[in-house]
């Protein structure tokens, strides 16, 4: 019985893959990739999803990584199949999720010469790999098992690292790709210290230690007007509400922090403020002396702004990233894990300064105004516009359910629109790298690995860019609810700046290269997996629609699209959106403290 090279070196890495934590491996066809696909094809200890396009596998393997916050192999052939592997690559170096990505490559000798299906995959994802390493050549010895599981596990503890990201394995593999010992069930244990640890066990230090804690207790303890900024990803809801609770902060929070659902205490959280922040008079009136960040910087343009006007007050950023401020605007920036640090700080925090806790009742109160007015102004509404889209998905979803927003628009209404409550609900988005590439499939991940409904609202060019990925989603029969809002085009450009200097003889320059209409037919589009569609184009028939699809995913993913127009969707939002501001201008001057 022979044993081929190629086998050895991939039972070998797999193997410690799993005895890292990785149960889940998605695989995309290919030749030179053989000997990785069958290796992971003889366990039984790890779910399998086969794609056929490389970059939708990326995006549908960081579903499933973010969705159980575990690490996922990726494999795949070389060439261009590795390259298409970039989108994800990157939104998981951003935004977070522990990819395992396994390209196969030509060996040494046929690279450079005009092999077939040959490109430089040597640090092919650059500065989005965590760690990235040319796997050498071994053969199948004790010796070279220690130094693949080695390689493995150093891999697996950068994937695993902080929020999870992204780690690269390159494999030039020698034919033969298989051998007689295929499709045996024996597994490779060679080197391995048991049967269950990983090859090297890593111990990471994760707490704030008493001197940096009393440190920082002392400058934010002294701070009148402090807040707490949570945005772009999940976090530690209960620690940094508790946090607040000592310090006596408001939290602003993003629907994607996990602060405005679910049951911890949401007492001090701020989920109406965006749309106030646009307002030059409202930003000036509320600047901060201190502010304590958590999670990615705030999709909204309004908050960013926010922030970085507060200069020069105390900006302590709690991230593992390397360097998460792209504002320049960070006095400290602390590298520990956030519910460490939530307790580590707040026991050495001494009572609340009184002025602090007048601030926090000011914004609070804000922002209790401004959600009335927006909840009214919504719930009147008659014409459709992402913000009432995002709404109606969220009432009509149960508790335990996933939403995922696509970028541009639907993000940023979610940010706006959506008024926390106490229902267990998650809010997903791929704000890494903030594309439109990659949505569909990143949430037909996250669907194929929650027992919880789970629906994905988006634009119509992120849904048209990704498409194809309902015919996996279909032969798979995934259970995902697709909104998409199609104003014909990048409905986003229509609320910048750019949209009033292009007016008037300019008009066909903006549609042209920035309104871009398509003309498609998503319907015909959708045909290719959705075993439902529907099309809503009054806003009376919204509610009804979403219940039914809801009902129809049972069967694999139904897809509704809302018609809306561009310009009519921008006033009534604005119009939204100035109604909470003038109410509450309203009440600043009733009590103008």
């Amino acid at each position: 019985m022979t044993t081929s090279n190629a086998l050895f070196s991939a039972r070998a890495i797999i193997d410690e893959l799993v005895r890292a934590g990785v149960t889940t491996a998605c695989v995309a066809p290919g030749s030179r990739s053989t000997a990785l696909a069958l290796a992971v094809a003889e366990r039984d200890d790890v779910a399998t999803h086969v794609l056929t396009d490389e970059r939708s596998m990326g995006f549908f393997a960081l579903g499933i990584a973010r969705a159980l916050r575990t690490p996922v192999a990726l494999v795949c052939t070389s060439g261009t199949a590795a390259a298409n592997l970039l989108p994800a690559v990157i939104e998981a170096s951003l935004g977070g999720g522990a990819l395992v990505v396994l390209t196969a490559d030509r060996p040494p000798e046929l690279r450079d010469c005009g092999s077939p299906q040959t490109i430089d995959q040597v640090g092919l994802f650059g500065s989005h790999a965590r760690f990235a390493v040319d796997v050498p050549l071994l053969d199948a010895t004790t010796a070279s098992a220690r130094v693949l599981r080695s390689l493995t596990s150093r891999a697996a503890l950068a994937a695993n690292s902080g929020e999870g990201g992204p780690v690269h394995l390159n494999m030039p593999l020698r034919e033969p790709f298989v051998d007689d010992t295929f499709p045996s069930r024996e597994r490779f244990h060679v080197a391995a210290r048991d049967d269950k640890r990983p090859f090297t066990d890593v111990v990471r230090s994760v707490g704030l230690d008493a001197h940096d804690a009393r440190e920082l207790a002392t400058r934010l303890g002294r701070a009148a007007r402090g807040v707490i900024v949570c945005a772009g990803r999940e976090l530690p809801a209960a620690a940094i509400a508790a946090l607040a609770e000592v310090l006596d902060w408001p939290i602003l929070a993003d629907p994607l922090s996990a602060m405005r659902f679910g049951p911890h205490d949401r007492s001090r959280v701020v989920d109406a403020v965006e749309p106030l922040l646009r307002d030059d008079e409202f930003r000036s009136a509320l600047v901060p002396d201190a502010i304590l960040r958590f999670g990615l910087t705030p999709a909204p343009r309004s908050v960013q702004r926010w922030l970085d006007e507060a200069w020069p007050a105390e900006h302590v950023v709690v991230d593992e990233a390397p360097w998460p401020d792209p504002v320049h605007a960070a006095s400290t920036i602390v590298r520990v894990d956030a519910g460490q640090f939530c307790a580590a700080l707040a026991a050495a925090l001494g009572p609340a300064n009184e002025q602090a806790s007048l601030w926090c009742r000011r914004w609070l109160d804000l922002s209790a105004v401004a959600r009335d007015s927006l909840e009214e102004s919504l719930g009147s509404q008659s014409t459709l516009f992402d913000g009432v889209v995002v709404r109606s998905v969220v009432r009509a979803l149960p508790d335990g359910a996933t939403l995922m927003v696509g970028n541009s628009m639907p993000v940023r209404d979610a940010d706006a629109f959506l008024a926390g409550s106490d229902r267990n609900l998650r809010v997903m988005a791929n704000r890494g790298a903030s594309g439109i590439d990659g949505v569909l499939s990143t949430a037909l991940g996250i669907a194929a690995s929650s027992a919880a409904p789970t629906a994905l609202v988006v634009g119509d060019l992120s849904f048209l860019h990704d498409a194809a990925a309902l015919a996996m989603a279909a032969r798979e029969r995934i259970p995902l609810l697709v909104v998409v809002v199609n104003n014909d085009g990048g409905g986003i450009f229509s609320y910048l700046p750019l949209r009033e200097t292009l007016a008037g003889k300019a008009d066909a320059t903006f549609e042209r290269y920035f309104g871009t209409p398509h003309g498609a037919d998503l319907e015909r589009a959708a045909s290719i997996g959705a075993g439902f569609f529907a099309r809503v184009e009054v806003s009376g028939d919204l509610d009804r629609t979403i219940a039914a699809a809801l009902d129809a995913v049972v069967s694999g993913p139904a897809v509704v699209e809302v018609r809306t127009d561009r310009e009519a969707g921008r006033v009534a939002h604005q119009a939204v959106v100035h109604r909470a501001q003038a109410a509450v201008t309203a009440r600043r001057r009733r009590s103008p403290a």
